[in-house]
């Protein structure tokens, strides 16, 4: 988990589920992992366990620290938002963990997200019905499209670094 610090107090306020793998011969960065499971089929199972994962957390550190509780993001890849059962499957695990949809984020790429936009937004209309709430990342790096922005149910923008590295110098 990699927190989400809030810059006027420094409180940790949400944790980030970052994907790992550590084998005996040494770590194998996600950047090698995941598009061989985007590619083969295995992230859809992948992304159940580790949403599951999220949800047990968001749970567990509600009962902890009730409203102080920091919130948990999840990471979606474009192969997951074409699966056909991903909504039901959330569904269900949101029920069996007892995580509040309200305090989970599923984060999306910009550039997977316009690769399908009436696909992408039927799902995430359904996603956002079950109250999971909606980030779209590396915002700048692709199609930067604010008004697609508009028809989609999105609540938070994470602007890529390089979009805004170096505006407080030009």
């Amino acid at each position: 988990y990699q927190p989400i610090v809030a810059a006027e107090t420094g409180r940790i306020v949400g944790a980030e589920v970052l994907l790992r793998w550590h084998p005996p011969a040494g770590e194998i960065s996600p950047g090698v992992f995941i598009p061989i499971a985007e590619s083969n089929g295995a992230i859809a199972p992948i992304g159940a366990w580790v949403f599951r994962s999220a949800c047990r957390a968001e749970a567990d550190w509600r009962v902890r620290w009730g409203k102080q509780a920091p919130y948990v993001s999840v990471n979606l890849s474009t192969r997951q938002l074409g699966e056909a059962n991903l909504v039901e499957e959330f569904s269900v695990i949101l029920a069996e963990t007892g995580a509040d949809p309200d305090r989970v984020l599923l984060e999306i790429t910009e550039t997977s997200l316009m690769a399908d936009v009436e696909g992408n937004l039927r799902v995430l209309r359904r996603l956002a019905e079950l109250g999971l709430r909606v980030a779209v990342d590396d915002f700048g790096t692709g199609y930067s499209s604010l008004s697609q922005l508009t028809r989609l149910p999105v609540g938070v923008l994470k602007i890529d670094r390089e979009f805004v590295d170096g505006l407080d110098k030009s």
